[in-house]
């Protein structure tokens, strides 16, 4: 069973990802961009597979 979030939780994530550039170096911050990337990309095409069953990337 799927929970909502909390506003606690918002929140939360919401200040880490506030204070995430300034906490850590240029390099880290561009490496978790790409990585964030990635996983949405990732993300999209599990969805699109698992509704549709189909493939389109154009």
């Amino acid at each position: 069973m799927i929970k909502k979030f909390s506003k606690r939780g918002a929140i939360i994530l919401f200040a880490f990802l506030a204070i995430f550039p300034f906490a850590f170096s240029l390099f880290q911050v561009g490496l978790f961009t790409k990585f964030m990337s990635f996983a949405l990309v990732a993300i999209a095409l599990d969805l699109l597979w698992g509704y549709t069953g189909i493939l389109s990337l154009g």
